[in-house]
């Protein structure tokens, strides 16, 4: 058996963290469909140019080849959650799944031509959620025997539980693709609040102009049986958002 080491790289604080889930609709059926002819190759190499842009963009900025890391990753095939707890981790967090929906929405249509597809059933999308709460994060390196280091950090807690079914409304509320929580909502106040930059903090308050409805509260089935406050955004939020936080 290789080397086996196991650090907790966070544990569960008071000061929280924010995690995104995005997944890709329709991902299962597709690859099902195609799984026998050569339009599968376009989308193996689909999803290796899509784990490439987010592994470069996500420890291209964070990473400090240490167990100091404020950030964990889970591929979970056709998606990834990704979880932060950096000083101002709910705009880190938000930051980081912007930068990868736009990429999604330059490079998904042209995705969907080459698979030639028919019927909106059969078109790549996707959807995401983001929220706040506490996790723990465990980090594994083990060495096979072939003397290979593997790498992984298990997101442990209520905050991927939450993130994941919050995540499913985009399922139900198929006009949205990106959902927060009312928790993300306070705790991304708080973090603009603690920069000063009150434009920032304008993005969620001003709904007519950047938030475009509150869905209400909505039991997700996570064991909180209130359920959590739900909103959605207009494009302009996003681009917004970039320009103030870089």
């Amino acid at each position: 058996m290789g080397k086996f080491r196991s650090t907790t790289i966070h544990k569960q604080d008071n000061h929280g963290a924010s995690a995104f889930l995005f997944d890709l609709r329709n991902s299962t059926k597709i690859t099902r469909f195609i799984s026998y002819d050569k339009r599968i190759l376009h989308h193996v190499e689909y999803m290796r140019n899509l784990h490439k842009f987010i592994y470069s963009t996500i420890y291209g900025k964070f990473s400090t080849g240490s167990d100091k890391d404020e950030f964990a990753i889970n591929d979970t095939g056709d998606g990834y959650i990704c979880a932060f707890w950096s000083k101002n981790h709910s705009l880190d967090c938000m930051k980081i799944a912007i930068e990868i929906k736009n990429y999604l929405n330059k490079t998904l249509l042209e995705h969907n031509k080459k698979l030639k597809l028919r019927g909106e059933d059969y078109k790549l999308a996707f959807g995401f959620a983001i929220h706040t709460g506490g996790l723990t994060v465990e980090r594994v390196n083990f060495n096979d025997r072939g003397g290979r280091l593997i790498h992984k950090d298990f997101i442990l807690g209520i905050l991927p539980n939450s993130v994941s079914r919050l995540e499913s409304l985009n399922k139900f509320y198929t006009e949205y693709n990106f959902v927060a929580s009312g928790n993300f909502k306070s705790c991304f106040l708080r973090h603009a609040n603690n920069i000063g930059n009150s434009e920032l903090k304008n993005l969620f308050n001003k709904k007519s102009e950047f938030v475009q409805k509150s869905l209400g509260r909505i039991n997700v089935n996570d064991s909180k049986p209130e359920g959590h406050h739900i909103y959605i955004f207009k494009e302009n939020f996003f681009k917004d958002f970039l320009k103030l936080y870089t």
